[in-house]
């Protein structure tokens, strides 16, 4: 694999970053952390920040940093700091956060790395989109408040409907 990460061809390149990933290959994080900062192909960079991410490594953290004030996905980077949801990356999820300037979906993920750590402000920004009924991205909304309780999530229509009901019912409960 080491061989085959800087092989020339871009798509075997992130044939072997996304295997990394999604077997959550830890002891190859370092490889992860030269792709992140060498990497010429914006897919497989791409790849290796959601991958890194996953396995929340400390060793790819720093080049992931490095990318916040450049150019590269600001989703990409706010999904990926989340996943580490650390108070190293605080500062930069409630920058994210709060940028109204920010699209949603940016805004979303840094306020799922914030709720994790405790921002009642985060977890109340996702409430609100989840029951809104004509509201975007409800499904991440109610994954990333399933995230935050620690309840289970399903990717489909009802279990965001259920999941709705469920944060419904423990604002009754807490008033």
């Amino acid at each position: 694999m080491r061989t085959w990460i800087t092989d020339p061809s871009p798509e075997v390149r992130s044939m072997m970053i996304q295997t990394i990933g999604v077997d959550e290959l830890e002891a190859l994080a370092p490889l992860l952390a030269d792709r992140i900062v060498n990497e010429d192909d914006l897919f497989c960079r791409d790849r290796a920040v959601f991958a890194a991410g996953k396995l929340r490594s400390d060793v790819c953290l720093p080049a992931i940093l490095d990318l916040v004030d450049t150019d590269f996905s600001s989703w990409r980077l706010a999904q990926a700091l989340a996943s580490y949801a650390t108070e190293d990356v605080r500062p930069y999820l409630a920058r994210w956060f709060e940028d109204d300037q920010q699209p949603h979906e940016v805004r979303l993920q840094a306020a799922w790395g914030l709720g994790k750590l405790g921002e009642e402000r985060a977890v109340d920004y996702l409430t609100e989109c989840l029951l809104t009924p004509q509201g975007t991205d409800r499904f991440r909304c109610a994954q990333a408040i399933c995230d935050i309780h620690g309840w289970p999530f399903e990717w489909h229509l009802s279990h965001v409907e259920s999941t709705a009901e469920r944060v419904r019912s423990e604002r009754v409960r807490n008033t």
